[in-house]
Parts: structure tokens; C-alpha cells; sequence
């Protein structure tokens, strides 16, 4: 090791911009130049410490890029503008997805602490890539979760979230990896959480066969309020009256009482089609839709946390106002979100 100079550059730490001066050195057999204090500062190539950088990802996976500069230059002392904080991001979305391509690709391996009752819930949003074939491609997103059982009904405890930009097949591998880690291959009660789609039905079956189904009772009751629409003008108070009431009906297992009410009324002019889809859809989903006996059983039956994983991750940061994405850049901007999210430390690692 040879000590060829003292050489001074400016680091951008979570205090502000300092001036340090360094001892550069070279060894002589790896062939390399470097300064020993740049890696006790964590550099890691860059002018900005871990630290800076940390709050750089925490920003960017919470805020657009641009509003992300002024926040940061409001409330803090690091000076980093939109594209630095682009970057940042961009980099350590890219090492998070090879993470997880290399988890994905070993066996799964039980959990440390396993759960006694897992629940697993999955859903699909559009985002705008760049791509003028085409310009809004599918965000498989999913979540899973624990639930403690309260005089109220169960609450939601712990959780991970999960997105993939591509095929139900290649996200497939990534949510069996991911409820592996939280005890899975120990055969824990498994409740699957979905959104009707007869995709995610199949992923069921795939990957936790004998799992209890259960359609998440906010997607039903969107459902429901479609039917609404479908019957009643948009100016008929009875309408929301009416819509209370199948939704309170059908959380308390009366689902013929419910479809009996649908059948009973003409709908709109120009809407019979449309009724006859969506009553398809409660009579092929009605084993799913039992929500009196899942209650009893003390399960957890969703009231939007499967649709809260698309808005929390996909609506709030990727389909902001303007924003067309690479599909790389979309992807490590998925994992950057559901790390804040859900695992901050796995964000803070990323740095």
C-alpha cells in the first residue's frame, strides 16, 4: 500500500455540505486507488454519505422526484435536486430487484418464526410506461399479513407488501417467496384474499391449495354499488338507501335475500347487460362471499385492504400526474414503495 496524496473534495452529509480532505492511497495488488475514509463515510462512489442518501430514497419513494427536491431542501440541510434523487432511487430499486431474483431462484426455506394463521391478499392496477404499444401495463401487487383477534373482530397486525410489473407466472415465484419467509412451508391456516378475478383465484390454487377463499369485502361492496348505478339514477336518494342495506345484508350472510332484491328490479334503460354481469359475478363467487361464517370463524374478511395495496403502492406514487415510467424504473420504484411502506429497513439497506 503506497500513500500518494492528501486530496480534498466537498461530501454532502445530512448536516449539510462539507469539505474534508482525504489520504489517497494505492495498492499495489488489487490495483487500486482509493481513500479509506471515503468507505468509512459510505460514499459508495458518490459525493453523498449513507445517511444522505437514506433520506434521499425515504423521500423519493414517498414524494414525485421534483417535490421530493423541495422538501428536502425545506426541511433539511442535504442539497439534492430531482435528478439526484431520481438516481439514488433508480440504483437502489435496481439492487432490490436482483434481491429479489436471487431469493427467488433458491428453494424457499422455512421461517424463522412461523405464523399459526397467514393471510395472503392480491390485486392488479394499470401504470404508464413508456411504451407506445403499450402505454398502461399490469402491476401484480399483493400483501401479506397477520391479524389479532379483538372483541370487534380481527385488526391488521404486521404486513409486507409486494408489487411486479409483468405475468401472473413470473409474480407467481415472488409471492410464494414472500410467504415462505413469513412461515408458509409450515402449513399454517392460510386465508387467500382477492378481488373476484379469476386470475387470482388460480394463483390460489397454485401456490396455497385447501386455503380458505375469501372475496375482500370492500371489492364486493364496489360490486354492489356498481349495481347501484346500474338501477338507480344518479338523482335517486333511494339509491344510497339501498345500497347500505345490501351491503349490511350481505356482511351479515344473506346473500340470497341480496340477489333476490337485484333480480327483483328493473334496471335501468340500456343496462340489462351489464346486470346480468355483474349478478354473474356474485353467483361464481358466492362460496367466497360467505361473510357471516367467515366472521364466526373469527377471520379477517377485508374491508379494502386488498385494494388499499394498489392505492397505497401503485396510485399514490407511480400514477402521479404526468409520470410515464421505464419498466426498470417503475419495478425498483415498486420496491423502493413497498419497502417504505411495509419494511423500512430493506429501504435504508438499499442506500
Amino acid at each position: 500500500m503506497t500513500h500518494l496524496r492528501r486530496e480534498g473534495r466537498q461530501v454532502v452529509t445530512r448536516t449539510g455540505a462539507v469539505h474534508v480532505v482525504r489520504h489517497v492511497y494505492y495498492c499495489h495488488e488489487c490495483g487500486r486507488t482509493h481513500a479509506p475514509l471515503d468507505e468509512a463515510l459510505g460514499l459508495d462512489g458518490t459525493q453523498y454519505s449513507k445517511r444522505a442518501r437514506q433520506w434521499c430514497l425515504r423521500i423519493g419513494a414517498a414524494l414525485p422526484f421534483a417535490e421530493g427536491e423541495e422538501m428536502l431542501r425545506e426541511l433539511t440541510a442535504v442539497q439534492a435536486d430531482a435528478s439526484v434523487i431520481e438516481a439514488f432511487c433508480a440504483r437502489a430499486g435496481s439492487r432490490m430487484e436482483e434481491d429479489v431474483q436471487a431469493r427467488t431462484e433458491k428453494p424457499a426455506s422455512p421461517a424463522a418464526c412461523a405464523h399459526e394463521h397467514l393471510y395472503v391478499g392480491v390485486d392488479g392496477v394499470h401504470a404508464p410506461i413508456r411504451d407506445d404499444q403499450r402505454p398502461w401495463q399490469e402491476v401484480r401487487t399483493g400483501v401479506v399479513f397477520t391479524a389479532t383477534a379483538g372483541t370487534d373482530g380481527p385488526t391488521l397486525d404486521q404486513r409486507e407488501y409486494l408489487a411486479f410489473l409483468g405475468t401472473m407466472e413470473d409474480f407467481a415465484p415472488r409471492l410464494w417467496e414472500c410467504a415462505s419467509r413469513w412461515g408458509a412451508l409450515h402449513e399454517p391456516h392460510i386465508t387467500f384474499l382477492g378481488d373476484g378475478a379469476p386470475a387470482n383465484w388460480s394463483l390460489a390454487e397454485l401456490l396455497f391449495p385447501g386455503a380458505m377463499q375469501i372475496l375482500d369485502f370492500y371489492h364486493a361492496c364496489e360490486h354492489l354499488r356498481a349495481i347501484r348505478d346500474l338501477l338507480f339514477g344518479a338523482d335517486d336518494p333511494g339509491g344510497i338507501t339501498w345500497l347500505d342495506q345490501q351491503c349490511h345484508r350481505l356482511k351479515a350472510g344473506r346473500w340470497n335475500t341480496v340477489m333476490a332484491t337485484i333480480r327483483a328490479l328493473r334496471p335501468r334503460r340500456g343496462c340489462a347487460r351489464r346486470l346480468r354481469t355483474e349478478a354473474e359475478y356474485f353467483v361464481r363467487n358466492r362460496h367466497r362471499m360467505r361473510y357471516l361464517h367467515f366472521r364466526r370463524l373469527g377471520l379477517y374478511i377485508g374491508s379494502g385492504v386488498v385494494e388499499s395495496v394498489c392505492k397505497q403502492i401503485v396510485t399514490r406514487r407511480i400514477k402521479v400526474s404526468g409520470a410515464r415510467w421505464k419498466p426498470d424504473s417503475c419495478q425498483g420504484m415498486l420496491h423502493l414503495r413497498c419497502a417504505y411502506l411495509s419494511n423500512p429497513t430493506a429501504l435504508l439497506d438499499a442506500a
